[in-house]
């Protein structure tokens, strides 16, 4: 390594650690203040002493020592910077406070979620805002990271806003994305579901399965244990409870509404059936939530 850069390393640790040394060696100062109060001899001695020792042993130094030296106190300042920059700083970090308070929000806008995911408060942060400050520290480097994967999940329709808030914790979670704690106990204390959307489907899959496998029977499509014979006939109560199950399931898992004259509940439920290979038509599934919403108590409306 040439001298050159042997010095500007040496002078730029020198000026980190021996900033005194450095100001004194430069500009002598007179032996007292321009207040004409005392000046610590001893203390300034001292001081002297250490820096001109820092110096010679840095001039000892081999190069790759000297080197990495140099790296680190430029990690050292680098992490200073962005310690101090406003995005690492109150009132833009996110407290408990800030965490309950959007817990509560329906729904959470892009910005919104990529700043609470990052624990930071949403009211500081924004997609312009963080693309335009100059000082780009990492923390708005992995916001607007963050912010571009969000945008592109809604693309792919990765996440399902009809958990609210949750939907957004469940979609980190699956992409391993750390969630703060704080941000995940909160939403879950007010109510908002925390699932995978994924998950979700599965267990509908096996409901829906399992409901398919029913109806069949009650066709007559079951397994035969000889032609022409079902091997179980349903009865009267074992039918009743079949489409109470029925309703149930598409009043909470589809949000069918038993009042109302057009369902896409319907649609949703055969459009589910076809997606694991049970296909089963609207107009069958209509037939059979027609008969089971009878059987509703009178205080239900609206599926509530």
């Amino acid at each position: 390594m040439d001298s050159s850069r042997r010095a500007v390393i040496i002078a730029a640790l020198l000026k980190y650690h021996h900033p005194l040394y450095v100001e004194r060696v430069h500009n002598p100062a007179p032996r007292s203040s321009n207040l004409r109060l005392p000046i610590d001899e001893d203390g300034l001695l001292e001081t002297m002493r250490a820096g001109k020792a820092y110096l010679d042993a840095l001039r000892e130094l081999p190069d790759e020592e000297l080197v990495a030296l140099g790296h680190r106190l430029e990690r050292q300042r680098l992490a200073a910077k962005e310690r101090a920059h406003w995005s690492n700083q109150p009132p833009a970090l996110a407290t408990d406070e800030i965490f309950d308070h959007w817990s509560k929000a329906a729904f959470w806008r892009f910005e919104e979620a990529a700043a609470l995911l990052l624990a930071r408060n949403p009211a500081f942060f924004s997609h312009k805002v963080a693309r335009n400050d100059t000082a780009r520290p990492q923390t708005l480097l992995s916001y607007l990271e963050l912010h571009d994967l969000i945008v592109r999940a809604n693309t792919a329709k990765q996440i399902d806003f009809n958990y609210g808030p949750g939907g957004y914790i469940a979609w980190a979670k699956r992409n391993r994305i750390a969630v703060p704690e704080g941000l995940e106990s909160a939403v879950h204390n007010h109510g908002h579901q925390i699932d995978d959307w994924k998950g979700v489907a599965d267990r509908r899959g096996a409901e829906i399965a399992e409901l398919q496998a029913k109806l069949a029977s009650v066709e007559g499509d079951g397994p035969k244990d000889r032609p022409g014979r079902p091997t179980d006939v349903i009865g009267a109560r074992e039918r009743e409870s079949l489409l109470k199950l029925v309703i149930g399931m598409a009043i909470k898992g589809y949000a069918y509404k038993p009042t109302a004259g057009r369902n896409v509940a319907v649609s949703e439920i055969a459009g589910d059936l076809r997606t694991i290979g049970i296909p089963l038509d609207e107009d069958t599934v209509r037939k059979y939530l027609n008969e089971a919403k009878d059987l509703l108590p009178p205080e239900t409306e609206d599926g509530r």
